[in-house]
């Protein structure tokens, strides 16, 4: 039977800047695709010729979605 192994200090430190650095990363990618739905929609809007009153209700309304604010 194999003993515990633990990390050192400095290992610890390490291994949090990693794990830290590649959240920060798949957050960024989140935001990202988010974006790129939005300006999207938004585009499509303009592009049918969707009034500002439109474009702007459909802001509101998605800004109005469970876990938006």
């Amino acid at each position: 039977m194999k003993g515990k192994s633990y990390m050192t200090k400095q290992q610890e430190k390490e291994f949090e800047k990693l794990f830290t650095e590649k959240l920060k990363e798949q957050r960024f990618q989140g935001l990202k695709a988010g974006a790129t739905g939005i300006l999207g929609a938004v585009l499509n809007m303009c592009n049918e010729g969707k009034s500002v009153e439109d474009i702007k209700q459909f802001c509101v309304t998605s800004l109005g979605m469970p876990g938006m604010k």
